[in-house]
């Protein structure tokens, strides 16, 4: 990859290898979320996709997420304002809004450090008999 390129190329003109990079990697786009029906209020959950390692919160299979698990999403710049769940503080929001990637990115600093980790005990939806007693507080 081309050092900087998520500044001189557009969002949408990212090859898939640079849009993957460009992921902070934090783990909050693998838990679950619940929608009140009611009140279209949005609840996060410590409970995870059983693919996301809980340890290193990366996709345990990541190259066949979306055919293991088929509620995997797939972030795109196409659909990124679909999810409006999604953190100020996601790279991909932060891009989106800032042209540039934060400070403290780790294509930036060039830290083998991947991200910030949500600092809740993740548990897998495989260990869950009730998803509303899993919820958090928002992670920014």
């Amino acid at each position: 990859m081309k050092e900087n390129f998520w500044q001189t190329k557009d969002i949408k003109k990212l090859t898939s290898q640079e849009w993957d990079a460009i992921c902070d990697k934090c783990g909050l786009c693998c838990l679950h979320k619940i929608i009140d029906d009611d009140t279209n209020e949005l609840f996060y959950t410590n409970v995870a996709c059983n693919l996301l390692d809980l340890e290193t919160r990366q996709c345990s299979n990541y190259e066949n997420r979306f055919h293991l698990n088929s509620s995997c999403i797939q972030l795109t710049a196409e659909n990124i304002d679909d999810f409006n769940w999604l953190p100020d503080s996601c790279a991909y929001i932060y891009l989106k809004e800032h042209g540039d990637l934060p400070k403290n990115h780790y294509l930036k600093t060039k830290s083998k450090i991947i991200g910030k980790k949500i600092p809740v005990r993740l548990i897998h939806e495989c260990d869950v008999s009730c998803i509303e007693d899993h919820i958090i507080e928002k992670h920014e």
